[in-house]
């Protein structure tokens, strides 16, 4: 009920939609004088979160993003093409703050914001199967998160690589390739940023194992990868920021 709201506001504000030198166009913006901020495509902001909590259908039809198209199996090139652009942020953020010569006193506090290098949307859709919480406070909302259980730390352990591929409504599907060729791994994954997600099974290497649990340990051999198709009971666990090993 609470993301009706954002769909009744979505609604409401592309039905003032009008016909502006021949074209139909739709307001961003509402103010003393009325309706004015006129683009060609209706107001969707949000489109994207929204359908990531709802997992529905009518949702998706909304979003124009090229990771859900690569999540439906319609852009199979999204992984390397996020990752070279992310990369290429990182770069041109990292020239851009080395060659800012603004003295100090004429900096605003938020000035580095534009030059800020961590560039981090392809690795939270990508490995964790989630959205960018961007820079206004918002949750990170993800179907997994890692845990190196060896060096008691979040993340994925060294020479660790995932990729999700999969998501909907009781489904994550995810790669796991340990990419060192003489050492073994383990990493922990949980369902959810706060480990809100319940994993009801997995399948891998044609079999099937029950979890019911928010945590899994993979044991990765030298040069081993697998493909994980896990069953998830959304938002089913109280949200926690303890790690693992720390809760009882």
């Amino acid at each position: 009920k609470y993301a009706d709201a954002w769909r009744t506001m979505r609604d409401a504000v592309n039905a003032q939609a009008r016909t502006i030198d021949g074209r139909k166009r739709y307001p961003t913006m509402h103010g003393a004088e009325g309706w004015y901020g006129w683009q060609d495509e209706p107001w969707n902001v949000g489109a994207l979160e929204l359908w990531y909590l709802s997992m529905r259908a009518d949702d998706l039809a909304r979003v124009d993003h090229g990771w859900t198209a690569y999540l439906q199996g319609r852009n199979d090139t999204y992984p390397e093409t996020a990752l070279r652009r992310d990369l290429e942020t990182v770069a041109r953020r990292t020239a851009a703050f080395r060659a800012d010569a603004t003295p100090p006193d004429r900096r605003l506090a938020d000035n580095m914001l534009n030059y800020n290098p961590a560039a981090i949307a392809a690795l939270t859709q990508l490995m964790q199967g989630g959205v960018v919480p961007g820079r206004e406070g918002g949750l990170l909302q993800a179907r997994l998160r890692y845990f190196d259980p060896e060096r008691k730390r979040a993340g994925v352990p060294p020479d660790v690589a995932a990729l999700v591929s999969e998501i909907s409504d009781t489904r994550t599907v995810v790669t796991l390739v340990n990419t060192s060729a003489t050492a073994e791994r383990t990493v922990l994954v949980q369902g959810g940023a706060y480990g809100e997600h319940r994993f009801g099974s997995v399948e891998y290497d044609g079999r099937t194992e029950r979890i019911d649990g928010r945590v899994l340990a993979v044991h990765l051999a030298p040069g081993a990868g697998t493909r994980l198709a896990l069953t998830q009971q959304r938002y089913r666990e109280n949200p926690t920021i303890t790690r693992p090993w720390e809760r009882p």
